[in-house]
């Protein structure tokens, strides 16, 4: 029921105009298209009271809780902008945004800054697997940083120029104006992003990535491991063994995120990865989440009995066991900020672990030929001489394993490691 109310409410945002960023049980993150906080602020406040006065949402409470004004979104782990601030009731300013931010659990580090210095708030998870060494992760951090804060910059001059309740005017072509009327970006601010790319920025980023392949991977008459200089961390499952190709890609893939600069970034792109010697289409320039996912479903802090989903593998709010200090998690809510239970978490993830294992064992087998199900217990072949197979494969269940104990190892729950240890040995067809 709770899902069914869910997925009528996105409806109705969608049918209300909006543009859905991002979506969950806990929170939602819609464009408005909108230039100024105020009027994001009055459409959001429209749209909300306009779901208020139908009967079904009667039972949700939802509200607007911050906003962004400049945000590059990839996922929920990984996003970065300058945040908003939300005008008050009594408050005549008129602070700027393009995105409202719903939120009706605040369970997101919001971090305070001075009121007349743009705060750009970076968090990006798939940072954390590039190497430390040649400072891989601090210029990935500069490099979308200073981005979005010329990005930011930009937009405010732009506005300074445009008198209130005004709409600039500006000719554009048919395909320039098709694609910026998608997004909340003016077409001087597309021009202003799409020669930053093509100028300052590839330039940057070519002597960038030169420092760091001559510094981790230049060097051939070494016999150290360029692999070993990446992190290994819980949900770690790629084999990196160049860092200068994954930077590249990292951050293509961030600057890819503004669809108004998909080919200055694919071309910027292109140009990097034939400075590295590989090539566009291979499929090691593919970029690949480097973090893999193990979600703890609907986690209750005994504080604030606050619910959310916990990722163990990408989950901010986790602090690793060093020393003799356990590791430890706290609630999300910043008016809360509790410490959850690592025993029951620990006791949650071996079942999960059991019950993985025990629907694996218990699959069905399908056929490989007519893909029909197995539905006699002594037959070597389907009836169409095909062979048998399994409907979830070996590969899938080992790399969720391998999953478990990358979490167990790091957070050091050593009953969920002997649990894991124990089905991975046990079984033939695995290995470690």
């Amino acid at each position: 029921m709770m899902k069914k109310l869910y997925m009528q409410l996105i409806a109705e945002f969608k049918r209300l105009g909006s543009t859905i960023v991002f979506a969950s049980l806990s929170k939602i993150i819609i464009c408005t298209k909108k230039r100024s906080v105020s009027d994001a602020k009055a459409y959001v406040d429209f749209i909300l009271n306009s779901i208020h006065k139908k009967d079904l949402f009667h039972s949700i409470e939802i509200k607007a809780e911050s906003c962004w004004e400049y945000l590059m979104w990839m996922d929920q782990a990984n996003h970065g902008g300058v945040r908003g601030k939300l005008p008050k009731e009594n408050d005549d300013e008129e602070p700027v945004d393009g995105t409202a931010y719903l939120n009706d659990s605040n369970d997101e580090l919001i971090a305070a800054a001075p009121e007349d210095e743009p705060n750009v708030e970076m968090n990006w998870n798939m940072k954390k697997y590039l190497p430390t060494a040649a400072s891989c992760q601090n210029y990935f951090q500069i490099v979308i940083a200073s981005h979005i804060h010329a990005m930011y910059n930009h937009s405010l001059e732009e506005r300074q120029y445009i008198e209130p309740g005004n709409t600039p005017i500006k000719k554009r072509t048919s395909s320039q104006s098709q694609r910026v009327a998608e997004t909340s970006a003016t077409p001087s601010l597309v021009t202003f992003a799409q020669e930053r790319i093509s100028g300052d920025l590839t330039q940057t980023l070519f002597s960038v990535t030169q420092k760091i392949q001559h510094t981790l991977s230049g060097d051939r008459s070494s016999n150290t491991d360029p692999s070993a200089e990446f992190p290994l961390l819980p949900g770690s499952h790629l084999p990196l063994n160049n860092p200068a190709l994954e930077f590249v890609k990292f951050i293509c893939k961030v600057l890819s995120l503004d669809s108004n600069t998909q080919n200055q970034v694919n071309k910027l792109r292109r140009d990097l990865l034939r400075l590295l010697g590989v090539g566009e289409f291979s499929s090691e320039a593919t970029f690949r989440d480097p973090c893999s996912s193990l979600v703890l479903p609907e986690v209750i802090c005994l504080s604030c009995n606050s619910c959310r989903d916990l990722d163990l593998c990408r989950d901010p709010f986790i602090a690793p066991a060093e020393g003799n200090k356990p590791a430890s998690c706290r609630c999300a809510n910043l008016e809360c900020g509790g410490e959850y239970d690592m025993d029951f978490l620990e006791t949650q993830l071996i079942d999960m672990v059991q019950k993985q294992s025990m629907a694996f064992i218990l699959q069905d087998l399908k056929c490989v030929k007519c893909r029909g199900v197995k539905a006699t217990n002594m037959s070597r072949y389907c009836t169409c001489a095909g062979n048998f197979a399994y409907t979830a494969p070996i590969d899938d269940f080992f790399d969720k394993l391998k999953t478990f104990r990358n979490v167990a190892s790091h957070y050091k729950l050593t009953l969920l490691e002997e649990t894991v240890n124990w089905i991975m040995e046990r079984n033939p067809y695995m290995s470690k």
